[in-house]
């Protein structure tokens, strides 16, 4: 799950069960966010994973869906 740039907390909730049940949470930094509050509600619950601009966080996207068990090598998509 990838939280970006946005106002309000409604995505927060969503990254905790997320974490709960073994998912990664990647947030924006707040250097490359337009507006910080929704990244910033889950880091406040602590559901981040991971902290990154956005390159970092398509890098790593982009990383993990192409390797030997990514969802496009996997026969999934």
């Amino acid at each position: 799950m990838a939280i970006l740039t946005g106002m309000g907390e409604d995505g927060a909730q969503s990254a905790v069960s997320c974490r709960q049940v073994g998912g990664t949470v990647l947030v924006q930094d707040p250097q490359t966010a337009v507006v910080w509050g929704m990244p910033q509600a889950v880091l406040n619950r602590g559901a981040a994973t991971m902290m990154g601009t956005l390159d970092d966080i398509g890098r790593w996207i982009n990383e993990v869906m192409h390797n030997d068990h990514g969802i496009f090598r996997s026969g999934m998509a």
